[in-house]
């Protein structure tokens, strides 16, 4: 029976378990009770965000001409099979960095048949209900390749169907394009529906489609619709609309599903991957007194705690309690989910760091503590090839394919994924360390984070 154990490591650490004898001058002590009751551990390092996958990596397509795919790569298979991805985040159609000429185009025919366009019936509940004027050949792709990876997909609902869309006039953001090569089209894709009735009545066609064909279970409404008012730079960028519309347009689609036994059981609808950027909060602490008070379906309750700050991983502490404070009062009975995190400040150059894999480590733990139940890291792949580790944010280089060295803080994650019964520890004060064990009780993990490696 296994009843204490006391872990003495040295210091240096290289990765995260593998012991540095060079330098043993300070001792890390670390105490398991192996007999206490445990919990079970949700692996947050296998979850993650990529909406590039099926379109690859490249600069501005006026310029470079169209996207190289990640999937063509001899090491992407490699790759995938280390770092055994649970969940990966995609979206419908929202693209960072658009793959072709066609995403900005002011021609509407175009806009209105790019292939993400899975809806080409008319803007009325006869022609929603008509399955033929559906076309699921993009999402199917998407969904088809990430089950070979052996994950599950966590699909984002984050782009306005041309046809149900309020706005049909093509418009750009100048000076988002700067950032985004050109960005995409705002103004129809970030837009509210014409007609809630239809737009929830596509919407559910599509999640049951994803649901009975692939047994997909996650659905997200929207991403960062409180992008507004304290950040000049991208107000009102990834939403048009206020609140209370992104609420009627999220209650269409709850009802819907509500309408249906079988969805209604199975099937995860949350939202809304807030960002902490509108005034006072007001957009999604409104947002969610509709919720409550109205009393809809709301699964999970998705935020992105992003910080800028140097060297820390890219996580905010500050804004998980305040999520948590949120899902306590307004949708008690939510998942948590920490659908975005790890990005920092643009200016930085710390993307090829081990410490920042090593930071991002921490965080998890400390999102364990909290109980999130997800945790998509920002992101799978740089945007563009290069040999420098430190250029993009990606875990992964392109161009060839190359880890950086936070992938290998990753791989490593997977040493406990067959331990996945948490036990409490005690450790030095100010460190961190993650200890599981397996369920025939005769194997214990533990992964310490060091600093300065």
């Amino acid at each position: 029976m296994l009843k204490l154990l006391k872990v003495s490591l040295t210091l240096n650490l290289i990765g995260l378990f593998f012991l540095n004898n060079l330098f043993s001058q300070s001792i890390i002590n670390i105490s398991i009770d192996a007999s206490a009751s445990t919990v079970e551990i949700p692996p947050l390092w296998r979850d993650h965000y990529e909406c590039h996958l099926m379109d690859g990596y490249g600069g501005n397509p006026s310029i470079v001409g169209p996207h190289i795919l990640y999937i063509t790569d001899p090491e992407f298979n490699t790759v995938m099979s280390e770092l055994q991805p649970r969940y990966i985040r995609i979206s419908i159609g929202r693209m960072d960095n658009p793959p072709d000429t066609s995403y900005y185009s002011i021609n509407t025919e175009v806009l209105r048949n790019l292939k993400y366009e899975f809806y080409k019936g008319a803007n009325t509940l006869s022609d929603a209900d008509n399955l033929y004027n559906y076309d699921f050949s993009y999402i199917d792709s998407a969904i088809t390749l990430i089950r070979s990876l052996g994950a599950e997909p966590f699909i984002t609902l984050d782009y306005m169907p041309f046809t149900l869309s309020r706005d049909t006039t093509p418009e750009y953001q100048a000076l988002m394009g700067l950032v985004y090569n050109l960005a995409y089209d705002n103004s129809i894709r970030n837009s509210p529906p014409s007609d809630n009735s239809v737009y929830g009545r596509v919407m559910y066609h599509f999640i049951k489609h994803c649901y009975e064909t692939y047994n997909v279970r996650y659905f997200e409404h929207w991403n960062e619709p409180d992008q507004q008012w304290t950040n000049p730079v991208m107000v009102k960028f990834f939403w048009k609309g206020t609140e209370f519309e992104l609420y009627d347009a999220y209650a269409a689609i709850a009802d819907e599903i509500s309408n249906d036994p079988e969805l209604y059981e199975n099937v995860k609808f949350g939202c809304c991957s807030f960002a902490f950027y509108s005034f006072l909060n007001l957009f999604p602490v409104n947002f969610l007194t509709q919720i409550k008070n109205n009393n809809k379906k709301f699964d999970f309750l998705s935020f992105h705690p992003y910080s800028d700050t140097q060297y820390q991983g890219g996580y905010d502490s500050a804004k998980v309690n305040l999520a948590i404070q949120w899902r306590n009062e307004y949708v008690p009975n939510a998942e948590l989910i920490n659908s975005e995190w790890g990005r920092l400040d643009q200016n930085t150059t710390v993307w090829g760091d081990l410490d920042y894999g090593l930071n991002k480590f921490k965080h998890i733990i400390d999102m364990l503590n909290n109980g999130i139940s997800m945790s998509h890291r920002v992101c799978l792949f740089d945007v563009d090839a290069s040999d420098d580790n430190f250029a993009h944010m990606g875990i992964f280089r392109v161009g060839p394919i190359v880890p950086k060295p936070t992938a290998y803080v990753f791989y490593n994650l997977n040493k406990i994924n067959d331990a996945l019964n948490r036990l409490p520890l005690s450790i030095n004060e100010g460190m961190y360390a993650l200890a599981g064990k397996n369920d025939s009780n005769d194997k214990i993990v533990v992964i310490f984070p060091a600093d300065e490696p």
